[in-house]
C-alpha cells in the first residue's frame, strides 16, 4: 500500500483586529484557536493506491501425475507465480498471469502469485494444489438370504483412494441413504483402500430390496468422483409369528347354527396351515387352509380348534375353544321378600 501525504498552505481569514475589550478579546482568541485547528484538519491529505493480487480459487484439485493450470490476475505488477512444483508452461495477458505445474507428488503444495512492484511489502495470493485419485472400485458384501429380527453385517470396501480424508462411503437401501462414514481425520498420504462395516436390522420390508455401497471423494462443488459398487437383492425369511384365530359370529354358538374360524400368521416365506379339530366335527377347509367352516354345528363340535402355522424356518401354533348349546336358555330363580332381595344359584330349566 502506497501513502502519499499533501500539505496544503492556507491562509487564515479567520482573525480580524477588534478594539481592546475584554469580552471581544476573549472571542478573538476563542475564533483563532478553532481557525487554526480548522487549518490543521486541512492540512493533511491522505490518498490510497493499492495493489492488488486475485488467484481463482484458494484451492485446486488435480489427478496425480497430470498439470494443474493456475491462474491469478492483477492491478499493478509485474507477478510472478512461485511453487515447488516443477512449472512447465507460462501464459500472460492484461493483468493476468497464467502457469501450468505437474502435480506428482502427494503432499499438499503451495503455489503463489506475487506482485512483485514493492519489494518492501509483497502482495500476494497462495493457492493449495492437492493431487487426487479416484477410487479404482467399490465393492459390497452382504448375504442375499437375510433372517428377519435380527443384525446382519454389510462391509463395503473402496479401492486405491487419495486423499482419504475427502472420502464420504454411504450405504443405500432402495435408492435410500441409510449409512454415511467420513475420514476426515485420516490424514494419510497416497492411495489406500477403506473399509466400512454396518450392521444392518433386517426386517420384512427389505425383502427384494436392493443394497448398494457408494463411495463419493468430495473435492469441491461439480467435481466430485462417484463410483458404486454392484447391487445386492436380498431376500428376508423368517419363522411364523404366533398365529391369531377370529372367531365368527362368536365362540358360542346354538346347535344348527354355522360358525367361521379364520387362522393369520406373519413370516417369511408366507407360513401354510394346518388344523387340528375335535374328532366328530365336519369342517369345510378352504384352499390356503386358513380358514375351517361349519355349516351346521352339533354336539360333535364341541371342544378345542388348534391352528398350527408353518414355513421352512419355523412353526407356531394356536387353539381356540368352541362351545354348541341345544338352544336352552338359563333363567334365574328369585325369591322376593318383603324390602328383600335374596340371590340364588343359578339353575338350567
Amino acid at each position: 500500500m502506497r501513502v502519499e501525504v499533501t500539505i496544503r498552505a492556507q491562509p487564515s481569514r479567520c482573525y480580524r483586529p477588534v478594539e481592546s475589550h475584554t469580552a471581544a478579546v476573549t472571542m478573538v482568541w476563542t475564533i483563532k484557536h478553532l481557525c487554526l485547528l480548522l487549518q490543521m484538519w486541512g492540512i493533511f491529505h491522505i490518498g490510497k493506491s493499492e495493489c492488488e493480487v486475485q488467484s481463482l480459487s484458494d484451492m485446486v484439485f488435480v489427478p496425480f501425475g497430470e498439470v494443474a493450470l493456475l491462474n491469478c490476475s492483477y492491478t499493478c505488477g509485474p507477478v510472478t507465480w512461485k511453487s515447488r512444483l516443477r512449472k512447465i508452461n507460462t501464459y500472460t495477458g492484461p493483468n493476468w498471469l497464467s502457469t501450468e505445474v505437474l502435480v506428482d507428488d502427494w503432499e499438499t503444495s503451495e503455489a503463489v502469485c506475487i506482485d512483485l512492484s514493492n519489494s518492501e511489502n509483497f502482495t500476494q495470493s497462495k493457492v493449495l494444489v492437492k493431487a487426487y485419485v479416484p477410487p479404482s472400485n467399490v465393492t459390497i458384501d452382504l448375504n442375499e438370504e437375510l433372517e428377519e429380527g435380527k443384525f446382519h453385517l454389510l462391509q463395503c470396501r473402496v479401492y486405491d483412494v487419495a486423499p482419504v480424508e475427502h472420502l464420504l462411503v454411504s450405504v443405500v437401501r432402495g435408492g435410500k441413504e441409510i449409512q454415511r462414514s467420513t475420514f476426515k481425520e485420516d490424514l494419510r498420504q497416497g492411495k489406500h483402500t477403506v473399509m466400512v462395516r454396518y450392521d444392518v436390522m433386517v426386517s420384512r420390508r427389505d425383502n427384494l430390496q436392493d443394497f448398494y455401497c457408494l463411495a463419493t471423494l468430495q473435492l469441491g462443488t461439480g467435481l466430485e468422483q462417484v463410483v458404486q459398487s454392484p447391487s445386492v437383492t436380498i431376500r428376508t425369511y423368517g419363522p411364523p409369528s404366533v398365529p391369531s384365530i377370529t372367531v365368527a359370529p362368536s365362540s358360542t354358538i346354538k346347535s344348527g347354527d354355522s360358525f367361521t374360524l379364520t387362522c393369520q400368521a406373519d413370516g417369511s416365506p408366507d407360513p401354510i396351515y394346518h388344523w387340528n379339530v375335535p374328532p366328530g366335527a365336519v369342517m369345510t377347509y378352504s384352499q390356503k387352509n386358513s380358514t375351517v367352516k361349519c355349516s351346521r354345528a352339533d354336539s360333535g363340535h364341541n371342544g378345542t380348534y388348534q391352528c398350527e402355522a408353518r414355513n421352512t424356518h419355523g412353526r407356531t401354533r394356536s387353539h381356540q375353544v368352541m362351545r354348541i348349546t341345544n338352544g336352552e336358555t338359563c333363567t334365574s330363580l328369585a325369591a322376593i321378600l318383603f324390602f328383600t332381595a335374596i340371590l340364588v344359584p343359578t339353575l338350567c330349566i
